[in-house]
C-alpha cells in the first residue's frame, strides 16, 4: 500500500473599477462578468508538504499550472449570472524521495461546468455538461466542480479601510467520498491599485480553515481532518465587476487516518501558495 502519491495529490486540490475613484469613495461590490463575454485566468499553485508513515518523515514538493475559461451565458433580472467554465490545460509535478511525478491532465480539458452565480459571489446551483472519466490517481482525487473560486463580496457599499466578514461552508467530491470545509475570513479595503487603466481596489483577507472528509484507497477508508490558516490579496475591478488577480497563502494540519487491510494515521503539514491573474476577456463588447 502506497497513499503518499494519492495523499499529496488530494492535498493539493484541497490544497481559488472606477476610475478615479476616491480613497474616501464608498462603492458596492458585485460580480458582473458581461454576458457573451469569455474570461481567461492563469492559476499557479507551489506546495510542500511533510507526513509521518510508520515512524518515517517524507516531504513532497507539487508545482501545478492551469489555464480555465469562464463563459458568460446569461445574466437573470435578479442579477444572478449563468456562468460555464471549463480548463484549457492543466499539469501537476510532484517530487518526493521515491520517484518525481508530471501529469498533464488531458482528460479533464474542455470538461465543462455550469454555475449560477449570485452577484455577491455565492453560487447557487452546479450542473456538470460534460462528464469525466479519469483513470488512476486523480480521478480520485479531482472534484467534479467548476474550475472558479469566487470570494463573498459585502453587503454594504465600503471605502478603502472598510471591512466584513465571510462564513462559508463547502463540499467537495473526492475519491468516493465528500470533504467540507470551512472558511471563517476576514476582509479589510487596504487601498487602491491601478490595472492598466482601471482603478482597482486592493483587498486583503485573512482567516481560518477547516476540512474534514471520507473517502476510498485502494480498498480501504480514508477519514481526513485539518485545521490551517490562510491569508491573501485580492485586485477586485468594482467598475467591470471581476477579480484581476489573487495571491493567497494557506498553511494547514491535517491528519488522514487509513482503515482496512492496514491501519495507519499519518499527519500532514502543507503549506500552498497560489497566484490566479485575469490573461484575458474576449466578446461581450470588451
Amino acid at each position: 500500500m502506497k497513499p503518499l502519491p494519492m495523499l499529496s495529490a488530494v492535498a493539493v486540490f484541497f490544497v481559488l473599477c472606477t476610475a478615479g475613484t476616491s480613497a474616501q469613495e464608498k462603492l458596492t461590490l458585485t460580480y458582473r462578468f458581461t454576458p457573451g463575454a469569455t474570461y481567461l485566468y492563469a492559476d499557479t499553485v507551489r506546495s510542500t508538504q511533510s507526513q509521518e508513515m510508520m515512524g518515517q518523515e517524507m516531504k513532497i514538493t507539487t508545482f501545478g499550472t492551469s489555464q480555465a475559461r469562464i463563459v458568460v451565458e446569461a445574466q437573470r433580472a435578479d442579477g444572478v449570472l449563468s456562468l460555464v467554465t471549463s480548463l484549457d490545460s492543466m499539469r501537476v509535478t510532484s517530487k518526493t524521495p521515491m520517484r518525481d511525478t508530471t501529469l498533464v491532465m488531458k482528460d479533464l480539458l474542455g470538461k465543462r461546468t455550469r454555475i449560477l452565480l449570485q452577484a455577491n459571489g455565492t453560487v447557487t446551483n452546479r450542473e456538470i455538461i460534460d462528464s469525466m472519466k479519469l483513470s488512476g490517481i486523480m480521478a480520485r482525487s479531482m472534484s467534479m466542480r467548476e474550475t472558479a473560486r469566487f470570494h463573498r463580496l459585502p453587503k454594504d457599499p465600503v471605502a478603502v479601510g472598510g471591512t466584513w466578514k465571510s462564513d462559508v461552508i463547502d463540499s467537495t467530491d473526492m475519491m468516493g467520498g465528500n470533504v467540507i470545509s470551512h472558511h471563517q475570513l476576514e476582509y479589510t479595503v487596504a487601498g487602491t491599485a491601478m490595472r492598466g487603466t482601471h482603478s482597482c481596489l486592493q483587498i486583503v483577507f485573512k482567516g481560518d480553515i477547516g476540512v474534514e472528509g471520507k473517502g476510498s484507497m485502494m480498498g480501504s477508508e480514508l477519514f481526513i481532518e485539518g485545521k490551517g490558516k490562510t491569508t491573501g490579496t485580492v485586485v477586485f475591478d468594482p467598475a467591470r465587476g471581476i477579480v484581476v488577480s489573487e495571491e493567497a497563502s494557506t498553511d494547514i494540519e491535517m491528519t488522514a487516518a487509513v482503515t482496512g487491510q492496514q491501519n495507519m494515521t499519518i499527519p500532514i503539514s502543507q503549506s500552498a501558495r497560489t497566484v490566479h491573474v485575469l490573461i484575458s476577456i474576449a466578446g461581450g463588447g470588451n
